[in-house]
């Protein structure tokens, strides 16, 4: 049956007002049971479970780049406005900087293709997160989960009725710990003096990539392995906490109205997001007849050629953990 999941279907009117309705009802939808069970910390983990919706942060543990339908702004800086616009409990959350957050006791999460002429800035489309509001009931709960690498999570809530129909509090909570999963062969290498075995211009081109990634300073001596960071890289540590305050102020001729205070904050320390590069720059064998041959590898020590920096791919031992 191709109407079993649709649970109610309503026609209004006719013209652009249904257009718009359709328009906005297009979205793919998780509610709080799917997210936990798929272990959902962030909306980059919505993207493996959309179609056709894109989230990266290749520049840093935050400000990510969101594309919809192909459609997003390739921009990582903090004052950029994407075409996918992120709303949390309704509100416009525009820097790229606090669009990152975990998701914890959340309702629900919404990507709504575009566009969406309705929201704003939401030419490609919008992802909405619905927090869990207070409720007249008590309720708490308390999440830990273990891992590799030091895996250390924890997420909790407590829902209070302070004043049964009329105050109700709900504060929650997520804390997020794990060490590094990639090897940095950088400090050990610069701290040997050799990075590789091999020519001295080979052991010269790796530590000068080293130094070179890290921004240091070489001036004809390698820094100490603290000049360059952890041994163990891409990291998490972070945490996030959340208080909100629901009040049910009394009207006459027995109206109301609901109001809703929203206090949250967190803190992200992750390391930036580090890759393992590459050697992709060619060899020059020769010019044999005004063309010029060239070759993947070096054809004198076999090894695979070296990108800009210096750096091939043997220098972490083909590990892509290093």
């Amino acid at each position: 049956d191709p109407w079993a999941g649709v649970e109610e279907m309503i026609v209004t009117s006719t013209g652009e007002l249904i257009l718009t309705k359709i328009a906005t009802s297009a979205a793919i939808g998780f509610d709080a049971d799917t997210l936990q069970a798929e272990g959902v910390s962030d909306i980059r983990d919505i993207a493996a479970f959309t179609p056709n919706l894109e989230i990266k942060s290749t520049f840093a543990a935050v400000n990510p780049t969101i594309f919809l339908r192909g459609v997003g702004l390739d921009d990582f800086n903090s004052n950029s406005s994407s075409a996918v616009a992120i709303y949390q409990d309704g509100y416009y959350m525009n820097s790229p900087a606090g669009q990152l957050f975990g998701l914890f006791d959340v309702e629900g999460v919404e990507v709504l293709l575009g566009p969406q002429p309705t929201l704003t800035n939401a030419s490609a489309g919008a992802i909405e997160i619905r927090s869990k509001k207070p409720t007249d009931e008590f309720e708490s709960y308390l999440i830990s989960t273990f891992g590799n690498y030091n895996l250390r999570q924890f997420e909790g809530a407590l829902n209070l009725p302070v004043i049964p129909d009329v105050v109700s509090f709900r504060g929650s909570f997520k804390i997020q710990q794990r060490d590094g999963t990639t090897r940095n062969v950088c400090p050990k290498a610069i701290a040997n003096g050799l990075a590789i075995d091999g020519t001295v211009q080979e052991q010269r081109a790796a530590m000068g990539a080293c130094v070179f990634a890290s921004g240091v300073a070489f001036n004809g001596f390698p820094p100490g392995p603290s000049d360059f960071g952890k041994d163990d890289v891409n990291d998490k540590d972070n945490w996030a906490a959340r208080g909100l305050v629901s009040y049910t102020m009394p009207l006459p001729r027995g109206q109301e109205v609901d109001w809703l205070l929203s206090v949250s904050g967190g803190r992200n320390q992750s390391l930036a997001t580090q890759f393992q590069h590459t050697g992709m720059k060619p060899v020059l064998l020769g010019d044999f007849g005004g063309r010029e041959v060239f070759l993947s590898r070096n054809p004198i020590s076999g090894r695979p050629s070296l990108d800009d920096i210096g750096y091939t791919q043997d220098f972490s031992a083909n590990d892509n953990f290093k």
